[in-house]
Order: C-alpha cells, then structure tokens, then sequence
C-alpha cells in the first residue's frame, strides 16, 4: 500500500485538464507528470515570514528543475498575500487563470506550491 506521504505527492483531478499538487509533486514524478500531460506549471509561494527568508527555496528549485526536464512552462506567483493586503489580489488572479486558461489549450495545468497541502483534507 502506499503511505499517506507518497499520496500527497499525487495530484489531484480539478477537472479535465486541470491538477492540483503540493510543490513535491512537481518533482516527485516526472513520469507521471508527463503521462498526465502536463505542460505548464503554475507554482504559488507564500510570502516570506520573519523567522526564515524561504523556507520553499529548495522545494522551488528542485520543482522549476523537474518542469526544466518535464519541457513545462513555469509560472511563479510570489507575494500573494502582500497582494490581499494591497487590493492588487483581483488583478493576480485575473493573470494566473489567464496564464491556466491558455495553458489548459495546449494541453494539462498542475496548480501547485506548499499552500495545496495545508487546504487539502
């Protein structure tokens, strides 16, 4: 059987076309991602806190390296919540589902960054 952490790494069927994944699963399985086939990757991070500069860096890198090998287009939305803060929130999801909606023409979109996991049951 699979563990718990093996299926977080798993993305998840939004709808046709469309996955949702924790940052690992970009770098989890490249074969899967390419079965699926996903070409583009929309990666949010959370904003910086006090106590770490990034704490994703790592995670970032080997996700932006595994979409490099995968041939996936990459898209990194950072600072979202400074956006909430300033009223810019409407104009940042206006672009990302424009940059999903044109992605979703030319094949899948795997919505992904460490916030999946903690908005998954």
């Amino acid at each position: 059987a699979m563990s718990d952490r093996g299926q977080s790494h798993v993305p998840k069927r939004l709808a046709p076309d469309l996955f949702l994944g924790d940052i690992e699963a970009v770098s989890a399985d490249c074969s899967l991602l390419e079965a699926l086939g996903v070409r583009r990757i929309l990666i949010a991070i959370p904003d910086p806190t006090a106590e770490s500069d990034d704490p994703f860096q790592s995670a970032l890198d080997a996700a932006v390296a595994a979409a490099s090998r995968l041939g996936a287009e990459v898209c990194i939305v950072r600072h979202a919540g400074k956006a909430l803060e300033s009223g810019a929130a409407p104009a940042l999801l206006r672009e990302s589902c424009d940059w999903i909606d044109a992605g979703l023409s030319s094949g899948c979109v795997l919505v992904s960054g460490p916030v999946c996991v903690a908005a998954s049951p």
